[in-house]
């Protein structure tokens, strides 16, 4: 069971502040701090008492307040016994180094997240020298993209704080596995976030590349000038949502017959897949060309055998396996859905935001724009970070088996729209699936058993692809 959580924000969640004025979640106020000379340990805890009972608050300080602070005007490389912290330090918070988001704690008081905008705006001045120029570019601060004022980004932070229940800081992948522990700390089944045994299982881990079309394609039929694309929408949040996860280390578990029951990872022997008008069920990755042993998630492993079991797969052989293990306490699960309140809050987030973008109903127009950003980045970020750990969370196993469970949901989804409709793809490009085109309309080419909409599964219209093709006489 998880625990429900209020995402009404409680007093001032987001607040900027610079030499003149304060604006506090959406207000402006004309209130100037002359008292910026007393240190930033001395503002921290005034920016403390503004959050009243909230676990955390952002604050964002401009050029003008930073000086004031003694900060440095350009972001330091590293910087842990800069004066501003061992004075901040001395007044009871801890703190480890300056960076554009620094984290203020006290035991018993709400973590203080302060942001420094020009060093923010800095770190991302490339990225959005690219998305201005119409090319893609990534963001380490999203929330920023278009902002006509300082004001606009505090008021974004609020917002972030209404739809997720959690302050904005750091990157989206801190930001999203923030998140992602606040929600479950406490909880009765909570997992372990770091285990102590990730090394014993390192060379288990499994390879299984995105769908592209280097490793499967078909050519179109002759004749064909056409051919569509469309997205499978929120495919990796999606599977985050129902992904079945270890709650604790994966153990050896050797050489067994497969049990779909178990999480984790599988060495094993495959036959080969021999249907061209779909790429292989096992995926792609090391050992796929020669057919040599793979290393496999449950998820991809649970396919394999219903298409064994339809008599459509000649079936595998387990060499291997550090899984989940058994269940020996009636009391105490080994596997759980420890994502799914985490996704349907970012899944439920995005969807608000849609409706507003479509209704063009923002004041400001941006702004539905930039949090869409940032949530998208929030899962993807927080997923891929599983592999590598941001200090709050590292869960290899849970990036390899979300990632192994939306190819397996896509392949499956691709196979009935093939069985009912004789459409089969052309190739796959990660959740993009492209098929031929009798005319240049993707819409009115759509097959049949593809759902058009923005919900998670479904193809938004919106990132429709068309291609003409060259036709050979």
């Amino acid at each position: 069971m998880t625990r429900t959580v209020n995402r009404t924000p409680s007093l001032a969640r987001a607040v900027l502040v610079t030499p003149g004025q304060t604006v506090i979640n959406t207000e402006t106020r004309p209130v100037a701090y002359p008292e910026f000379d007393l240190g930033l340990g001395h503002f921290v805890t005034r920016m403390r008492h503004m959050f009243g009972s909230a676990p955390d608050g952002t604050v964002l300080v401009d050029a003008g307040a930073a000086a004031a602070l003694g900060l440095p005007q350009t972001a330091p490389q590293t910087a842990p016994d800069h004066p501003s912290l061992v004075a901040a330090r001395g007044e009871g918070w801890k703190v480890s180094d300056l960076a554009p988001w620094t984290t203020f704690h006290r035991k018993g008081w709400p973590a203080v997240h302060l942001g420094v905008l020009p060093w923010l705006q800095a770190q991302d001045a490339h990225g959005l020298a690219r998305i201005a120029a119409g090319e893609k570019g990534r963001l380490r601060f999203p929330l920023q993209l278009d902002a006509a004022s300082p004001a606009d980004i505090v008021t974004r932070l609020y917002r972030w704080t209404v739809l997720t229940g959690a302050a904005y800081h750091g990157t989206p992948g801190v930001a999203g596995t923030a998140l992602l522990r606040k929600l479950q700390e406490g909880t009765r089944f909570e997992p372990t976030w770091m285990p102590g045994n990730l090394d014993a299982y390192r060379e288990y881990r499994s390879c299984e590349l995105d769908w592209s079309a280097r490793h499967w394609s078909r050519p179109p039929a002759a004749g064909v000038r056409w051919e569509h694309g469309y997205d499978a929408n929120l495919m990796y949040l999606a599977a985050a949502a129902s992904a079945v996860l270890p709650l604790r280390s994966l153990r050896h578990t050797g050489r067994r017959p497969f049990d779909k029951r178990l999480a984790g990872y599988w060495r094993v022997e495959l036959s080969p897949w021999l249907d061209t008008l779909l790429p292989d069920p096992a995926g792609y990755g090391p050992g796929h060309r020669d057919g040599g042993p793979r290393r496999l998630a449950t998820p991809t492993l649970a396919l394999l055998q219903d298409l064994t079991d339809e008599g459509v797969y000649g079936g595998f052989s387990v060499l291997d396996s550090w899984t989940c293990g058994e269940r020996t306490n009636p009391k105490m699960p080994v596997t759980g859905l420890p994502l799914q309140p985490w996704a349907h809050v970012i899944r439920d987030a995005i969807a608000l935001m849609s409706a507003i973008q479509d209704a063009g109903t923002a004041v400001d127009l941006a702004e539905p724009v930039a949090l869409l950003l940032a949530l998208s980045r929030t899962y993807k970020e927080t997923i891929g970070s599983f592999v590598r750990g941001t200090g709050l969370v590292r869960r290899p196993e849970w990036q390899s088996i979300i990632c192994a469970l939306a190819r397996a949901v896509l392949w499956r989804k691709i196979r009935t729209v093939g069985r009912e409709s004789g459409r089969w793809p052309l190739r796959i490009e990660t959740d993009c699936v492209w098929y031929e085109g009798a005319t240049a309309d993707s819409v009115a080419d759509m097959p049949a058993g593809l759902i058009e909409g923005r919900g998670p599964g479904k193809c938004d219209r919106r990132k429709f692809k068309t291609n003409r093709l060259e036709v050979v006489a």
